[in-house]
């Protein structure tokens, strides 16, 4: 949820800003090619590897919690990135196309800030998780579903 929300958020205000989006969404593209109707699928994926991966997270400090935030953003660049390398291979083309080209359009450096607080959301967000995960679960089903199937 976290994601597909911050996709559309991120992009929005990137391309106010700045005047151009920083993304553009190739495959099953909703609300303007800034997230995807596939992108659930991806962001539930990434979130799957960050409770494999990090599933102990709370014996970190405070202090911990940013450089976890982090690892976070690195990871989700890296894995970004390899997942529309892979698409490209397989499809023929990107998932995602980035408009600045510094890493090649497979994904960006300017998403690094994103993607930090992102870390942050998605740590406060287990926290809440763990605490009633049958609402939380109906609850991001609901606003996932609203956000990209109703687009």
């Amino acid at each position: 949820m976290i994601g597909v929300l911050g996709e559309i958020s991120v992009d929005s205000a990137y391309a106010h800003f700045f005047g151009t989006p920083l993304w553009r969404y190739n495959f099953l593209p909703v609300h303007h090619a800034y997230t995807s109707a596939f992108s659930p699928i991806l962001w539930g994926s990434f979130g799957f590897y960050l409770y494999l991966m990090h599933h102990q997270y709370e014996r970190w400090s405070r202090k911990q919690l940013f450089r976890l935030a982090l690892i976070f953003s690195l990871e989700a660049i890296a894995i970004e990135a390899i997942a529309d390398l892979i698409t490209k291979v397989i499809l023929g083309k990107y998932i995602y196309y980035y408009y600045p080209s510094t890493l090649w359009h497979i994904t960006a450096f300017q998403n690094l800030p994103f993607y930090f607080l992102c870390g942050f959301a998605i740590i406060e967000t287990i926290h809440w998780f763990k605490a009633s995960p049958h609402f939380f679960t109906v609850i991001s089903a609901w606003v996932t579903y609203v956000t990209v199937a109703l687009r």
